[in-house]
């Protein structure tokens, strides 16, 4: 089931990982590689989460991220605490959710502006956060 499911949304594992790539600078094939240290953990539990959310199994999953399925699980147990304890793991999530959703609702956007709208969405989180920082 999860195979037939992976085969018709195509190629868009690809483009949720190039979201996160994006959104964190954190290159696809540091993402895609099993290599583990901070921002590409955080990467990673990212596109976990993503994929899980449009409908990817977590075999699919841990082949694509090169992790275990074990890791995808824990990835995806740990999400709700990530978002309520985490408010930059939280903006990120949200704007890769938002630009994944433009993709996936067929929105044929150029991908420079993707890749710019993406960015757009990453200095506002940080111009929160800082003005958040000033103001406390």
């Amino acid at each position: 089931m999860e195979n037939t499911q992976a085969t018709m949304q195509g190629a868009l594992h690809y483009k949720v990982v190039e979201v996160v790539s994006n959104y964190t600078d954190v290159p696809m094939d540091l993402i895609m590689s099993p290599k583990k240290n901070k921002g590409i953990t955080r990467a990673k539990r990212l596109v976990v989460n993503l994929l899980k959310q449009i409908g990817y199994g977590a075999t699919e999953v841990s082949l694509i991220l090169n992790i275990d399925r074990k890791s995808v699980y824990d990835y995806e147990r740990s999400h709700e605490d990530w978002l309520d304890e985490d408010k930059s793991y939280e903006r990120a999530y949200f704007a890769c959710y938002s630009a994944i959703e433009d993709l996936n609702g067929g929105q044929n956007l150029n991908d420079d502006v993707e890749k710019l709208k993406i960015k757009v969405r990453r200095l506002e989180d940080m111009y929160e956060h800082i003005k958040q920082l000033i103001l406390s």
